[in-house]
Order: C-alpha cells, then sequence, then structure tokens
C-alpha cells in the first residue's frame, strides 16, 4: 500500500471510528436503537478497512474468534441476536479505548507527569521496584494505556539492560493489579455487564484489597529473586526536578481528581455506564489539560482551537493504530456471545464447583486461557452469562472481584496481550518470554495467593 493509500484509508478508518463512538454515546442518552445498527455497520467497516493491517497472529485469532461467535449464534437459531449483541456489547468498550487515546496527547506532554515519573524511576535500590510498581499502579488506574506508556517511556530511556528489565515487571505488575478496581480499565465494564445488579462502589472496596495483594507479591518476589541491588538511574529528576518534586506531586493528584470525580458523578447520577461516562469526560478533560499545559509553554498557545486540533489530529492517528485490540476485542465479544448463547440455550449443568472452592476455579481457569492466549473476555463473557453467581453460590461482588483480577493476571501470562506486545516491543524481546517467562510463575502463584485472599474476605464478613 502507498503511504498515500495508506493516509487515505488511515483517515477513513478514523472517521468510522469516531463514528460509531459518538453514535454509541447517543444510544446511552436515549437517541433511539437505530444509532445502534449504524454502530455496527461503522465498526465494520472500520474492520474491513484495517483488518489487513492488522499482525497476523492478530488478525487470525481476531477472525476465527468472530467467525466461531457468529456460526455458533446460527447454530443455536440466534445469530441476529449474537452478531448485534456481540458488536453491540464491544462498541461501549471501544468508546474507553477511544477516551483513553485522548488522554495520550496530554499525559505524554504534562511536565509535572514527567517529574513525578523521573522521580518515582530515580528512588534508591531499596525502594525502587516498589516505587515504580506503585507509580505505574497509580497511573494505569487513572490513564489505562496511556498511563503505562508514559512510565514505560520513563523507563525506555535508561540503557541497562538488567535493570529495563526489572523495572518493566514492575511496571506490568502495577499497572495489572489496577484492573481489579479502576472504572477507567474495560475489566471493569465487562464484569459490570456480564454480574448485572453492581456498580463500581459494590465492587471498589474488595478489589482494592486485592490490588493490595498482587502489588505486595509482585514486591516480594522481586525482593526473592533479583541480584545485588543496581545503582539508581541518573535522570533529571534528581537536579532539577527535585525541588518542586511535591508540587509536581499534588498538580498531578489534581489531575487525577479532576476526571475521576466527573466521571463517576455521571455514573451515579444520571446514571451512564462506565464506559460511556468516560467518554464523555475524557475528551473535555484532555482539551482543557492540554491547554493549560499549552498556555505555561507559549503565551496565547492555549487557546482552544488550536488546542482542540492538535487533539484531533493526535486521534486521527491513533485511531487506525487500534486495529488490533478493536479486531480482537470484538471477536472475542462475537465469541463469548455465541457461547454463552449456546450454554444457556442447551439447558446444560456443567458440574461447576460451587462456594469457596468456585473462587479459585474462576480465576485459575480465566488466567489459563489468557496463557494460550485467549482473550480474557471471551471466558468472562461465558462465565457470567452462562453461570450467575447464585448458580455458583458466590455473592455477585465477590464473583465480580474475582473476574477482575482474573482478567489483570491473565493479560499479564497472555502472549497476544497489549502489555506483553508493548513491552516486548520496547525492551526487544518476545512477547513469549515476557508472557511465559517472566510473568508465568507470577500470574499462577497470585491466582492462588487472591483466590485465598478472597475466600478469607468471604468469610470474614459472612458473604
Amino acid at each position: 500500500m502507498t503511504a498515500i493509500a495508506a493516509h487515505r484509508s488511515g483517515a477513513w478508518s478514523a472517521s468510522f471510528y469516531a463514528g460509531f463512538t459518538m453514535l454509541t454515546i447517543a444510544e446511552a442518552f436515549g437517541v433511539g436503537r437505530l444509532s445502534v445498527h449504524v454502530s455496527v455497520l461503522l465498526l465494520a467497516a472500520y474492520l474491513a478497512v484495517e483488518a489487513a493491517r492488522v499482525p497476523a497472529i492478530q488478525r487470525g485469532t481476531g477472525l476465527l474468534l468472530g467467525a466461531a461467535g457468529l456460526a455458533l449464534g446460527a447454530w443455536s437459531g440466534r445469530l441476529p441476536e449474537t452478531a448485534i449483541g456481540g458488536a453491540e456489547r464491544a462498541l461501549q468498550f471501544l468508546v474507553l479505548f477511544a477516551a483513553v487515546a485522548c488522554l495520550r496527547l496530554p499525559a505524554l506532554a504534562s511536565p509535572s507527569m514527567r517529574a513525578v515519573g523521573d522521580h518515582v524511576v530515580s528512588q534508591p535500590p531499596g525502594r525502587r521496584f516498589l516505587a515504580v510498581e506503585l507509580g505505574s499502579h497509580l497511573f494505569g488506574a487513572v490513564l489505562n494505556l496511556a498511563g503505562l506508556q508514559f512510565v514505560a517511556t520513563v523507563i525506555e530511556r535508561n540503557r541497562d539492560p538488567a535493570l529495563r528489565r526489572r523495572l518493566a515487571a514492575a511496571v506490568l505488575r502495577g499497572y495489572s493489579a489496577a484492573s481489579c478496581w479502576s472504572p477507567l480499565f474495560v475489566s471493569l465494564a465487562v464484569v459490570l455487564t456480564v454480574v448485572p445488579g453492581l456498580g463500581w462502589l459494590d465492587v471498589a472496596p474488595m478489589g482494592l484489597c486485592a490490588a493490595a495483594v498482587l502489588l505486595a507479591i509482585g514486591w516480594l518476589s522481586d525482593r526473592l529473586t533479583r541480584a545485588q541491588p543496581l545503582p539508581a538511574p541518573r535522570l533529571k529528576a534528581e537536579t532539577e526536578s527535585a525541588p518542586g518534586i511535591g508540587g509536581a506531586w499534588l498538580r498531578v493528584c489534581g489531575l487525577f481528581l479532576s476526571l475521576f470525580v466527573p466521571t463517576l458523578l455521571l455514573v451515579e447520577a444520571v446514571p451512564l455506564p462506565i464506559p460511556i461516562a468516560i467518554g464523555v469526560i475524557g475528551p473535555l478533560h484532555a482539551i482543557l489539560w492540554l491547554s493549560a499545559i499549552r498556555r505555561g509553554k507559549v503565551p496565547g498557545g492555549g487557546a482552544l482551537p488550536a488546542v482542540g486540533r492538535s487533539l484531533l489530529a493526535e486521534v486521527r492517528g491513533h485511531f487506525p493504530a487500534l486495529r488490533g485490540e478493536v479486531l480482537l476485542f470484538t471477536g472475542a465479544s462475537l465469541f463469548g456471545s455465541g457461547l454463552a448463547v449456546v450454554i444457556a440455550g442447551s439447558g446444560a449443568t456443567l458440574p461447576l464447583p460451587t462456594g469457596d472452592a468456585a473462587i479459585p476455579a474462576i480465576i485459575v481457569m480465566v488466567v489459563a486461557c489468557g496463557a494460550l492466549g485467549l482473550h480474557p473476555v471471551v471466558p468472562m463473557i461465558v462465565i457470567g452469562e452462562a453461570f450467575p453467581p447464585a448458580r455458583l453460590g458466590l455473592p455477585a461482588d465477590v464473583m465480580a472481584v474475582c473476574l477482575l483480577t482474573s482478567w489483570g493476571l491473565a493479560t499479564l501470562a497472555s502472549p497476544f496481550s497489549a502489555l506483553a506486545l508493548y513491552i516486548g516491543r520496547m525492551l526487544g524481546v518476545s512477547v513469549w518470554t515476557v508472557a511465559w517467562r517472566w510473568n508465568g510463575a507470577y500470574a499462577l502463584g497470585s491466582a492462588l495467593a487472591v483466590s485465598a485472599t478472597l475466600v478469607l474476605l468471604r468469610r470474614l464478613f459472612g458473604a
């Protein structure tokens, strides 16, 4: 494909993505069901334009999952329901990806974010791993993949291979633990869809406990396996940024609260699904954030029209780059919907563990599926829709946290996850090394430890 043709196809696919994003948000505000069908058509058009440019493994996996899901729907006599339902489920989550794409530009351009990131990475050897792990957890929880990219960019500037690998492990484990509770993770949106009747406030406290366990295991595993402590990297934060680091931290916390609070108000007061609320607040927050950054650098540079054009150019270039995630997520959603329809329609009664035994069974099964390359949305949709909490003998909030925890661990152990792809590309190693060799044992051990924690919490609170 020539550069001109690629540019044109990218412009078309960016328009398709923006179109189904805005229509999905509009439908949540009651515009009508017609917008859903138009959104599905725009999603299909996006995939038709971009599918050929998806890496071969991702493309094959996504297409196979989608085709299998549609075949299952046809076999059960419910093809339209499977196709529209699976695509509609995926659309809400793709709105979340769009909001994160908008936040990426100001996050990477923010001097305060850069100062805080350098401060985290420049900690002394005794506490550097924990600092990076917690920093990745915080940035990832609020900025999702934009936070991961920011912390990883700070690490990338260090050239010591051994140190980069350890810090990459801290980034991965801190970021994945945020899936246990953060409303900006697609995992929460999936879980609240397949386990109805719950809100973010219902799962956040127990999810934070699970995240604390994962962070502690990540730090402890580093303490037990690391070699002699390495000298701290010499970064700009140690000289120029150190005197004002307190102010930088305050500004970053203020930025995070200004994103979280309006989002949660929309979720609780309107109410809106979490991806839709973030889809509304994220672009507005990004415009104001970028305007403040540019106003501080160049007088008059924060004018809203100029900022809007810069942000539009950023997302226009970034939306086509989401092709792999869109194809995998849509295919996984279709497959999960088709499989759930077949199981629900068959009336099968599978011998499933119940009560406390169901907790490790859920988590280990989802993590194992992830390690085998299956997107965690597939087992989560199947478990949530075909085996409701009452059938497993679990409270809804406990089952939801099981699924949230297993999502993060599954993405760590999966060779096809965005985490493995990004870190593998940054460090120049294979995704199999990142997923299986570096994180396989950690994911399995963490699955068992967090299962024991959730069983204990269930017994303590009499759930």
